[in-house]
């Protein structure tokens, strides 16, 4: 008997319904018996239709649970049980939200819906549904808003499905918001964008990768941006082809390190191909200059000329040729040998002479030196004398005898060492009119006469004394100051100590009053003293209504305000005769007061009285006047040199500007109170 396996005599077909089985009864003594296939779906754990489990058996004692709907062609329950009870005659099932119950009917006979609706579906009038759902289903269904009427949906709306919006504008007023998967509204520059994992809608701040163009598509719709640069992060780099390159009409810096490996030697191949200048942040340099290294930079410089041994020089190359190669020599050459043409060093006794065309070493010839000796004799005229230039050659050196000779110092072993000289005869003699010795004359001091120091006599014992000073011409030693006070008194001019007259400072103050009607000032402008009369609207000659500068410094001005714009002029000495002829400033101050707060600047400038020259800033001061009608003080500050002194012929210019403008202020109010010191 064949296996089963054997899908030859045992072929595989699909199973019908009535098709047998065999099987074992274990009911029935383990007979063999047959099933269809049908008996075997329709029990076991085998899974079933509804139909087969009612065919098997329509009526349980079990309740049956839900989940879904049940729709069906017809119901016929014997009862229907709701809250326990099965209702009594007449009553109506009804909904109660959340379940079912059984209640009387109403009093007025109520319609269906779909009774109501075929009557009559039209109505001008409106449905409010409270609390309750309005449900369209089955195909077909749907609810329609023909124009002109509209929908207005104030509640949470839901949709489960597809929303089509054709043809139609979804307009969202000023306040309107979508709200994604997770409730949020999102933030400003945020993206509507489905979320990972493709089951909703989520506010993104990551720009899809579809609306990302790539560089070159960038580069298509426009490569040229205007008043932007473009900046690189992180480590990217910017890589061009070999046919790309970078043309550049601006500064440009480069802070990294920077590698240019091409080996060319020309124009289009090198490395680094410059056409224009190098500069250094200094200079582009000067002709014959290098470009060197500093250590932490580079620079124009002069080459640096290697300073090298002479065995160094040697090592490098011992021969020289051409015009020059020749060696001038101030000091001595102290050579070991010496080789002549031939390449010889020379034998014992030979001496090195000229072939006319080089050297060679040589026996003694005619005319050479083969000695040379030192004698002394007396002078002749010239010092030293040379018996003959070959051959034994006598140096004699001759010594002084007096007159035109020349010669040594004769010896003075026969003389007193420390009373005879040298005579111009050539003789040791003691001199006539001998110092024999000098002393200093001391007090009594005598009154200098014009010279410091009195000679007492020109030989033998010689006197030297100190003669005092005691004015006008006569030169001397300082008097003595024991009879005068120490600290209070000094050597006047006509060589007596006195106390000299006190230096005492002195002092000027200039006060400034402006008091105008509709006056104005304009920002940053400077402001000068109009010394005339009237004034403005008939308030005096102490106003400030002389514009000298717009803004920054002051102009040559014309004659009539250089002359009136002056407050404190030095004229000189004349018959004062003080001794100070210069006003030294060592101080200056500024009172302030004003109905108009502001930031106003003082200026103090230093001109020439009789010429309108360029008035010179002197000295400054700025005031930040915060609280109107109170007092304000400043200590100016002078520029230094020359300004802070006042020579004669010199005067000094008062200005002040306003930070913001004053325009037209009624009853415009303001002091400025000026105190110099020298």
């Amino acid at each position: 008997m064949a296996k089963i396996e054997n899908t030859t005599v045992y072929p595989t077909v699909t199973p019908a319904a009535s098709d047998l089985l065999i099987g074992t009864d274990v009911n029935d003594s383990n007979k063999t018996v047959t099933f269809t296939v049908a008996d075997i779906v329709g029990a076991g754990s085998v899974a079933q239709d509804l139909n087969s489990v009612l065919t098997t058996g329509n009526t349980s004692a079990l309740s049956i649970v839900l989940t879904g709907n049940i729709t069906c062609v017809g119901l016929l329950p014997t009862t229907i049980s709701a809250q326990g009870s099965v209702g009594t005659a007449g009553q109506y099932l009804t909904s109660t939200g959340t379940g079912l119950q059984w209640i009387n009917p109403p009093t007025v006979a109520v319609s269906t819906l779909q009774e109501t609706l075929t009557a009559g579906n039209t109505t001008t009038l409106g449905i409010n549904m409270n609390g309750s759902d309005l449900i369209v289903s089955d195909a077909g269904g749907g609810i329609t808003v023909n124009n002109p009427a509209f929908l207005t949906v104030s509640g949470l709306t839901t949709f489960t499905n597809t929303v089509s919006i054709n043809g139609s504008t979804l307009n969202f007023d000023a306040t309107g918001l979508i709200s994604d998967g997770a409730g949020s509204t999102g933030t400003a520059g945020q993206w509507l964008a489905v979320n990972s994992a493709a089951t909703g809608l989520e506010w993104s701040n990551t720009l899809p990768a579809s609306a990302v163009p790539t560089l070159q598509q960038v580069l298509t719709a426009g490569n040229t941006a205007a008043s932007i640069g473009m900046t690189f992060s992180g480590t990217g780099a910017l890589i061009l082809g070999a046919s790309n390159d970078i043309s550049s009409s601006g500064s440009n810096t480069y802070s990294g390190n920077n590698r240019f490996t091409a080996v060319g030697d020309a124009p289009n191949t090198a490395a680094l191909y410059i056409l224009g200048t190098v500069h250094d942040a200094t200079s582009i340099g000067t002709a014959g200059q290098i470009f060197t290294a500093t250590g932490t930079g580079w620079n124009w410089a002069a080459p640096a000329v290697q300073t090298n041994t002479l065995q160094q020089v040697l090592d490098t190359g011992n021969s020289a040729t051409g015009a020059n190669a020749s060696i001038t020599l101030s000091g001595t050459i102290t050579p070991a040998t010496v080789t002549d043409g031939s390449g010889s060093t020379g034998t014992v006794g030979q001496v090195l002479s000229s072939t006319g065309t080089g050297l060679q070493w040589t026996a003694t010839g005619t005319g050479a030196v083969t000695n040379i000796s030192a004698v002394t004799d007396v002078s002749n005229g010239v010092p030293l004398s040379v018996s003959s230039p070959t051959g034994v050659v006598v140096l004699t050196s001759h010594y002084f005898e007096g007159g035109a000779n020349v010669g040594y110092v004769p010896s003075s072993a026969a003389s007193d060492q420390s009373t005879t000289f040298l005579r111009a005869d050539g003789l040791w003699q003691v001199p006539s009119g001998l110092v024999t010795s000098v002393s200093l004359g001391l007090a009594p001091y005598n009154t200098s006469v014009g010279a410091p120091l009195e000679l007492g006599s020109t030989v033998g014992g010689v006197v030297i004394k100190s003669l005092v000073f005691d004015g006008g011409a006569n030169v001397g030693a300082v008097p003595s100051s024991l009879a005068s006070g120490q600290t209070t008194t000094f050597l006047r001019a006509d060589g007596t100590w006195q106390a000299p007259p006190a230096d005492k400072p002195h002092g000027v103050r200039q006060y400034f009053f402006t008091q105008t009607y509709n006056l104005s000032y304009a920002a940053g402008e400077k402001y000068a003293k109009a010394k005339v009369s009237g004034g403005v609207q008939g308030y005096g000659a102490n106003q400030f209504t002389t514009v000298v500068s717009s803004s920054g410094a002051i102009p040559i001005l014309s004659t009539s305000k250089h002359f009136s714009t002056m407050i404190m002029v030095n004229p000189g000495e004349g018959s004062c005769s003080t001794g100070f002829p210069n006003l030294d400033m060592c101080i200056a101050t500024v009172g302030f007061s004003s109905n108009i707060a502001n930031t106003y600047t003082m200026e103090l400038w230093k001109v020439t009285y009789a010429t309108a020259t360029l008035p010179v800033l002197a000295a400054i001061s700025t005031f930040v006047y915060a609280t109107p009608d109170s007092i304000a003080s400043n200590t100016m500050t002078f520029q230094g040199g020359a300004t802070q002194t006042l020579e004669p012929g010199t005067a000094y210019m008062f200005t002040f500007s306003p930070t913001t403008a004053i325009a037209g202020v009624d009853n415009l109010a303001m002091g400025i109170d000026l105190n110099l010191r020298w």
